[in-house]
């Protein structure tokens, strides 16, 4: 059988004898025939399709990028998605400049219907997608194309002069949404509002898996220059079922939740104002409140679990909660169970909603920061000011 696209292979062999080039052949067959994909690339013919070729580099090349697995998930269905139904039985050497423009700046930009696994219909309806999810696409095929041009299989990159789209800024009014953060974090503080402290720490300028991520390990109170050392973010492991394969091996087993070093691979230093650590040492006095309650129920949980170790991991997995490892994660539901990203976004939307304000997003809290810092009388250095990445023109 030959990969998709292609019509036909010759395979030659030679030897000293021809027993001896006999054997030779038998073993380019073989090699052939269990792995046409790869064999294709290795003698660099120009029959693969791309999506053969994509098939090849996510199992060697996209698998063992030092990325998260969520990245390579998006990735994957990014290509299966927006390139495979209008390209992926292309031969790769067919595919030209025109044709990669115009997917992603007219193709694309249209509803379509595509394959689902999940609807019961078996396909679902994709609206145009933002200059955003396009450019995430031309990202891919930028660099998908730039090896196919390292493997060999073609002498030029028709990706190559092809402009990323343009993504506009978000229209969101910064001025007027300063004026507003500070009143409405007041109202959640005088309505003693259980997720105060969790909404005010976005004004930090945290992202959200590294607000989510936070363990009290990582926050001084109790001293004279209250501060977070900001060491780990919130991530977590595709299912082990994994349907593209692309763990390393290592990682094969893992699941869940976890923590991991930030974006930057650097951790920083984080100076707390008055106004931060009095909302963090009130959030701590419910957080061991609540700790008396599940800590009851852990323990019981503890010893299921352990059980369950026992006897092979056999079964269900027992729940233990809070999660093993995250017994002094600063923001736990009352129950111990963690508040993931998705939950703090829906969090979010909903009191926003509740309070009659327009979406926006968390991460623009920072730029209010100085204005109820100013309103607090309180000095604001110019290091809050570099750590919160404002300039003194919302002061």
């Amino acid at each position: 059988r030959l990969p998709e696209g292609a019509q036909r292979k010759r395979i030659t062999a030679s030897g000293a004898r021809q027993d001896v080039a006999k054997a030779d052949l038998v073993v380019k067959v073989t090699e052939f025939l269990e792995k046409p994909e790869q064999h294709w690339q290795k003698t660099k013919s120009r029959g693969i399709t791309l999506d053969a070729y994509f098939k090849g580099w996510t199992e060697n090349i996209l698998r063992y990028e030092d990325i998260s697995e969520t990245m390579k998930r998006r990735t994957v269905e990014n290509y299966r998605h927006h390139v495979s139904p209008y390209l992926g039985k292309k031969p790769v050497h067919q595919i030209d400049h025109s044709a990669l423009l115009a997917l992603i700046n007219s193709t694309l930009r249209q509803n379509r219907v595509v394959a689902s696994r999940i609807n019961k219909s078996g396909t679902r309806e994709i609206k145009g997608l933002s200059p955003s999810t396009r450019k995430n696409v031309y990202s891919l095929l930028k660099k998908l194309f730039r090896w196919i041009k390292k493997d060999g299989l073609i002498s030029e990159n028709p990706m190559d002069g092809l402009k990323p789209p343009k993504i506009d800024a978000p229209n969101e009014n910064i001025d007027h949404l300063v004026k507003q953060i500070p009143q409405l974090m007041e109202d959640l503080r005088i309505e003693k509002h259980p997720d105060y402290c969790r909404f005010l720490l976005q004004c930090l300028g945290l992202r959200r898996s590294e607000r989510l991520g936070l363990s009290w390990n990582d926050i001084n109170l109790d001293t004279t220059e209250p501060n977070i050392k900001l060491t780990h973010q919130l991530a977590r492991h595709e299912t082990p079922d994994f349907e593209f394969n692309l763990r390393r091996d290592e990682d094969k087993n893992k699941k869940g939740w976890y923590l991991k070093a930030p974006k930057t691979g650097k951790g920083r230093d984080i100076p707390l104002t008055p106004m931060f650590t009095s909302a963090l040492k009130a959030y701590r006095k419910q957080w061991l409140k609540n700790k008396e309650v599940w800590e009851v129920d852990r323990k019981k949980q503890l010893k299921e679990y352990e059980k369950w170790k026992a006897s092979g991991s056999r079964g269900p997995e027992s729940i233990v909660l809070p999660p093993i490892g995250f017994e002094n994660h600063v923001f736990l539901k009352p129950n111990g169970e963690l508040i993931t990203p998705n939950k703090d976004n829906d969090d979010w939307n909903d009191l926003l909603a509740q309070k009659k304000m327009p979406k926006f997003r968390g991460h623009l809290m920072r730029h209010a920061t100085a204005s109820m810092l100013a309103d607090s009388n309180f000095d604001v250095s110019e290091m809050i000011l570099k750590q919160l990445q404002i300039g003194r023109a919302h002061v």
